[in-house]
């Protein structure tokens, strides 16, 4: 799928080329777009669509209450140019994550019985948050305790 570099030099500016570019190195073994572009590839056959691949860094600072989210200039301006952009042609968004990362797979302890519901439970409330498409209940959410749960993607 071919990249839409016009826009990506358009986003970079609004962020701030330093900071658009700041976390590339840290993505390198990212793959959760891959598997997403496989899927469209395969869905678009002979007719390719461009493709804006965002890497989302860490949002630890908003989690964290070190910053407002609400307030910050530089994403204002990014979503802006996604929006306007958005608008003038069909535009299909897909934002790649995982779920909690919990166990010894992810350099945690093992989770006993009990602590496996509580995962699942967890799990469920935070998909039926992003069923709602309320991007504030679920940054809420998030900043109740859910972030320790190392959930992958939070920012995307």
């Amino acid at each position: 799928m071919p990249t839409d570099k016009d826009l990506v030099d358009r986003l970079a500016e609004a962020l701030g080329t330093e900071q658009a570019f700041a976390e590339e190195l840290h993505h390198r073994g990212e793959h959760s777009i891959e598997l997403a572009l496989v899927w469209l590839q395969y869905l678009r056959g002979d007719n390719p669509c461009p493709i804006v691949p965002i890497l989302c860094g860490s949002f630890h600072h908003f989690m964290t209450g070190q910053a407002d989210i609400e307030v910050e200039p530089r994403y204002k301006a990014f979503v802006e140019v996604l929006r306007q952009e958005m608008a003038q042609r069909r535009t299909v968004v897909i934002a790649a994550g995982d779920l909690a990362h919990l166990g010894p797979a992810f350099d945690g302890p093992p989770l006993n019985s009990v602590e496996y519901v509580q995962m699942k439970a967890e799990d469920t409330i935070l998909m039926d948050t992003l069923c709602q498409g309320d991007a504030n209940a679920f940054f809420k959410l998030m900043q109740a305790g859910q972030h320790q749960r190392n959930i992958c993607g939070l920012s995307s």
